[in-house]
């Protein structure tokens, strides 16, 4: 899903509006130039990141650092260069060539699949402890893997939602759905007053499908599908559980009963939009990051957002969506041990609301995923950080392996088409994680393997002395 360029671009604009297109070849976008170095000897932290996207960030950076260097004598380059999905092999390439590098700004996606089990990142988990309460622990849980921290959130978060036409709700008298029967009276309604779609997916944004399946499997999991998807990869459970096929059964009746329309197939992002901005369809299904598409789309109607319908009716479960801290904030495990203390006291610093304000506010948040960060002055925010971000989790793509992900992308459109059986969805989940396993020799639970001589080269050797500012 997030691994896909257009929904990256999309990411990097929606906060701003920005239309989302490619760079002209001829013209590459300049990258930032370090910061001065310091004179030799004296205290310095280099921050390695990919080429900042919003307006102003570099420079709330660089007065950040400026900052901390006033109040800690310990000077802060910031190097930025290239695009987000490089930076592991740019912190192992620094690793090789010994240069420096005390901070780097990573991505729940790629500490999740690659950076941490390589070993380059420290383990902070006692070093951030002090401080860890300025996250909201679903977010802060995304970047723990087998309960140790690789990284803090930054930035901003990512939800699922459904945007919809308040206006059109409001002409007919209906509420926003809570259950799936909500949804098929809303359905009947629309059908019986409108010529419109009720729901038009984007269903040639293929990994728009998955997101779906992550809205269903929360719920028939029993709102443990996190767990489930972990203990799958381990081999202490499999893809072809029941809560699985139900999940899929669950996305088949939405097309069975006529929810989401047959149009979905062959529409994308962008044809999407358009059909709701020119009120064809009355609800369209996506990320936050999606937000100003939204907006631009509702120009002759009030827009709206509700959160993915219940389709159990198992006591105790909630709808829980996709999502999450894309981005993060790590300490490579190379460090110089004498920088290890400034820079957990930097990550303490730029939490700090007051800089951590300064920074993200540059992305214009809908979700910030600091606490203490002042979110855009919009009801629709507000909506997000009280109704939303509780009930978000993290992307199953960030968890199962691209091989699983590319089955669920092809099988849920598979089974809503009545090609194959939820049954076979499932089973093909599982067939690509056994190959996985044969081929490649997969093996998801890999700090098993780890030799305390393996920990040690991530941990620190004594834990230092930080101040905390409340």
């Amino acid at each position: 899903m997030i691994r896909l360029a257009r929904l990256l671009c999309v990411l990097l604009v929606a906060s701003l509006g920005a239309a989302c297109a490619p760079a002209p070849q001829s013209q590459p976008a300049p990258q930032s130039q370090p910061t001065p170095e310091p004179t030799k000897g004296a205290c310095v932290l280099h921050m390695l990141g990919a080429a900042r996207p919003f307006a102003g960030e570099e420079e709330a950076w660089n007065a950040i650092g400026a900052a901390f260097e006033a109040q800690y004598g310990c000077k802060v380059v910031f190097r930025w260069l290239g695009d987000w999905s490089a930076i592991g092999q740019q912190l192992a390439a620094a690793r090789m060539a010994k240069e420096p590098v005390d901070i780097v700004y990573t991505y729940a996606m790629l500490v999740n699949s690659t950076m941490a089990s390589q070993g380059i990142l420290m383990d902070i988990t006692d070093l951030v402890a002090p401080f860890q309460q300025r996250w909201e622990p679903s977010l802060l849980n995304q970047y723990q893997i087998d309960d140790r921290l690789w990284g803090v959130p930054w930035g901003v978060g990512s939800t699922s939602l459904f945007f919809y036409n308040k206006t059109l709700f409001e002409k007919l008298g209906l509420k926003e759905p809570k259950t799936y029967e909500d949804m098929l009276t809303i359905h009947k309604a629309i059908q019986s007053n409108t010529q419109m779609m009720t729901w038009l997916h984007q269903g040639k944004e293929t990994g728009y499908w998955p997101m779906l399946l992550f809205e269903t499997l929360a719920q028939t999991s029993g709102n443990t599908s996190g767990q489930f998807v972990r203990d799958a990869l381990a081999g202490k459970a499999s893809f072809t559980d029941p809560s699985v096929v139900a999940a899929y059964q669950a996305l088949a009746k939405f097309y069975k009963d006529g929810i989401l329309a047959q149009a979905s197939f062959d529409t994308d992002h962008d044809g999407m939009f358009a059909a709701f901005a020119q009120q064809k369809a009355a609800m369209v299904y996506g990320g936050l990051w999606e937000m100003s598409f939204a907006k631009d789309a509702a120009k002759d109607f009030d827009l709206g957002i509700f959160q993915f319908p219940l389709v159990v009716d198992t006591p105790g479960v909630v709808p829980l969506h996709g999502g999450g801290a894309d981005d993060g904030l790590s300490i490579p495990s190379f460090i110089a041990p004498e920088n290890v203390s400034p820079a957990v006291q930097f990550l303490e610093f730029v939490s700090r609301p007051k800089y951590a304000n300064q920074i993200i506010n540059t992305y214009a948040p809908y979700m910030p995923v600091v606490r203490g960060v002042q979110p855009v002055q919009d009801p629709l925010a507000q909506k997000i950080n009280q109704q939303f971000l509780p009930a978000t989790i993290g992307y199953l793509d960030w968890l199962w392996p691209p091989e699983v992900n590319d089955q669920v992308a092809s099988g849920i459109p598979a089974v809503l088409a009545g090609q194959i059986t939820p049954e076979q969805a499932a089973k093909g989940m599982q067939d690509a994680l056994d190959k996985l396993r044969a081929e490649a020799d997969y093996q998801s639970e890999w700090w098993k393997a780890w030799t305390d001589a393996d920990w040690s080269k991530v941990r620190p050797s004594q834990l230092p002395s930080i101040e905390v500012v409340q």
